[in-house]
């Protein structure tokens, strides 16, 4: 059985899914992944605990004027296909 968590962005995301795998842990028939925004911090919390983490492109939508959020929708495109060939591919 493959379990896969995700999330990112803050570490109030991350922790609850830190948690969950510390204590399920010791099912010996189950493989882990994680996958997680590239550039965010879930990267550096998962790789303390061995799972193979994946990362994909995110998008984050700015209250305030940027032009980033030009883009924005083109990154949350992006990271959704990924995410589905990834999630297809991790079966």
């Amino acid at each position: 059985m493959r379990i896969i968590f995700t999330g990112g962005g803050t570490a109030g995301h991350i922790l609850p899914n830190i948690a969950l795998l510390s204590e399920i842990r010791s099912c010996k028939s189950c493989d882990f992944a994680y996958i997680g925004g590239r550039s965010g911090p879930e990267r550096a919390l998962v790789r303390q605990y061995d799972v193979p983490f994946y990362g994909i492109t995110t998008g984050k939508l700015r209250r305030y004027f940027s032009w980033e959020n030009f883009l924005m929708p083109l990154r949350v495109c992006l990271g959704f296909s990924q995410s589905f060939f990834l999630l297809k591919k991790l079966k």
